[in-house]
């Protein structure tokens, strides 16, 4: 959707209806919503232009005019951002359906082999005593090799309670919660944050890598990784989960997202494997 496009909708459907849109993408529904705001803003100038001289040549239907324009545009702007903030809601609902319903099989996925998740966790800094918190666990698919590994504990989250109910079934031993990685806090902070097979599914994600800076202790490590290569992901996602995914960035726009509160130290994209992380700052 080009510029001409956003203006020509918001002008025919209003911007408000726009941005509730649920089938349209989180990206573009951000796009109109800048729109808008430059657009009423525009409006609001020009009106408050007509204000002037209306005061300046005592029209008082003019100055009439112009306030309610002024205060017509104002509505509209909150409307507007109340329903993009239901919207991007609506669009965590969907997610949420979209892997319950995928959560009775998904076990029977196939997952990167053995020497790509061994070189994920070691980059990711899962070893012998390290507090582990699995962001988008799904049902655990990579518990298993935290525990080979001797983690100290595995705390993990995710948006799907059903994915949640079977990662409880198999691992007990784990702390599994079901909640929003955007706004989600612990009473306790952990040396490695993993996010594995996850990240294209976060509508917010500079919010989600932000409150997740929180729960990181002081030089613990993030990592943000995918058992294939960016093309292969995008391509899947395209086809099966285009209405829950964004493309996965390229790592050095990922590595410029993280660099607030992490300094990254490893990046790779390369045909078997995607790769980006640091430690917290």
């Amino acid at each position: 959707m080009d510029l001409l496009e956003l203006l020509s909708d918001i002008v025919i459907y209003g911007s408000s209806d726009l941005v509730g849109n649920k089938k349209i993408s989180p990206k573009t529904r951000k796009r109109i919503l800048v729109v808008f705001i430059i657009v009423s803003l525009c409006h609001i100038g020009i009106s408050a232009f007509c204000i002037f001289w209306a005061i300046k040549d005592k029209s008082i239907i003019l100055l009439i005019l112009g306030i309610l324009c002024i205060l017509l545009f104002i509505y509209n702007a909150f409307k507007t951002i109340e329903k993009y903030k239901e919207a991007q809601q609506m669009n965590k609902e969907i997610i949420k359906d979209f892997f319950d319903n995928l959560a009775p099989r998904w076990d029977n996925e196939p997952i990167a082999d053995k020497e790509i998740i061994d070189t994920i966790l070691d980059n990711g800094g899962i070893k012998e005593n390290v507090a582990v918190l699995d962001v988008a666990c799904g049902t655990g698919v990579l518990f298993p090799y935290y525990l080979q590994r001797n983690v100290k504990d595995i705390t993990a989250v995710d948006l799907s309670p059903e994915m949640v109910k079977i990662a409880k079934s198999k691992f007990p031993q784990a702390d599994i919660i079901c909640g929003d990685a955007e706004t989600i806090t612990f009473d306790r902070q952990f040396d490695t944050v993993m996010i594995y097979n996850a990240f294209p599914h976060f509508p917010e994600p500079e919010k989600v890598i932000e409150n997740l800076a929180k729960a990181i202790k002081p030089n613990g490590r993030i990592s943000i990784a995918h058992g294939m290569s960016k093309k292969d992901l995008d391509e899947i996602h395209k086809k099966s989960a285009g209405k829950v995914s964004n493309p996965l960035p390229e790592c050095e726009e990922l590595a410029s997202l993280l660099s607030r509160w992490f300094n990254v130290d490893i990046m790779i994209s390369n045909e078997k494997m995607y790769q980006v992380s640091g430690t917290k700052k």
